[in-house]
């Protein structure tokens, strides 16, 4: 279950606009490589939303996204 939890929570983060939420560096750099603190702030989102349905549940966190 803890894996289906995190592949959803990754798809979510990376489904984000990251530009449009007020990331910094999140264009490609001239080497083709985005900057590590996008990719940093994506792993922190995971785990936070994680820690959030540990503490308050799926349901209420569905519920929350869908209104």
């Amino acid at each position: 279950m803890t894996k289906i939890l995190f592949r959803a929570i990754d798809a979510f983060a990376g489904a984000l606009s990251l530009k449009e939420l007020g990331f910094e560096g999140v264009e490609a750099a001239a080497t083709g490589r985005p900057k590590v603190a996008t990719e940093m702030a994506l792993h922190v989102l995971a785990y936070n939303l994680t820690r959030v349905m540990n503490i308050i549940g799926i349901k209420p966190l569905m519920a929350a996204i869908q209104a």
